[in-house]
């Protein structure tokens, strides 16, 4: 079982700083709750964007591993996710609901499901493999503190409430010893 985890370069809000969204490292501690109980489950990173610096703070999260695929500055990181993505999807895509304070839309997760043809739920807080192989059990926020849980056959696409579980504590030596693959973007053309 794989899961992959979204990452992207938020901004600070105050200060404008580039840094690493905190739903995203909510998304991170969500997809390690999902696949703990799977023996031989992997959780991976993945950015597309010119530079994965700010990203490689998820290692100081929990993260192992983390892809970057490198796009040019201003470019859609949409196509570069899908061929990526497209021949091997995983079990599980994690991604933050709305990275906060950089340039997002929160349409990525939602472009990239309806790309990969994968269900897309959330915003969620919790998520878990259910009863049958293949489901998964996603436990969405609603308005007013309200919650749903839904059953959906993956792989699927999981987006993350603000309000899921922190993430984990940062620490500098895990955040030391995290390693980034960097790969081209490969982007698919329409035939």
């Amino acid at each position: 079982m794989k899961a992959i985890v979204l990452l992207s370069e938020g901004r600070h809000p105050v200060s404008r700083r580039a840094m690493l969204p905190a739903v995203e490292a909510r998304a991170l501690r969500l997809a390690e709750a999902a696949i703990a109980s799977v023996p031989g489950a992997v959780i991976e990173g993945l950015h597309a964007g010119p530079s994965a610096e700010v990203v490689g703070d998820a290692f100081g999260h929990g993260l192992s591993r983390l892809v970057h695929l490198v796009l040019p500055e201003g470019d859609d990181p949409v196509p570069a996710l899908v061929a990526a993505l497209g021949a091997d999807v995983p079990d599980l895509i994690v991604a933050g609901e709305i990275s906060r304070g950089g340039e997002e839309t929160g349409m990525v997760p939602h472009l990239l499901a309806a790309a990969l043809d994968r269900p897309i739920v959330g915003p969620a807080i919790a998520v878990r493999p259910g009863d049958r192989a293949g489901t998964w059990v996603v436990d969405e926020a609603l308005p007013r503190g309200a919650r749903r849980r839904v059953t959906v056959a993956g792989p699927v696409v999981v987006t993350v409430a603000e309000t899921a579980p922190v993430a984990r504590p940062f620490a500098h030596g895990r955040r030391a010893a995290g390693r980034i693959e960097t790969r081209p973007a490969a982007v698919l053309v329409p035939t």
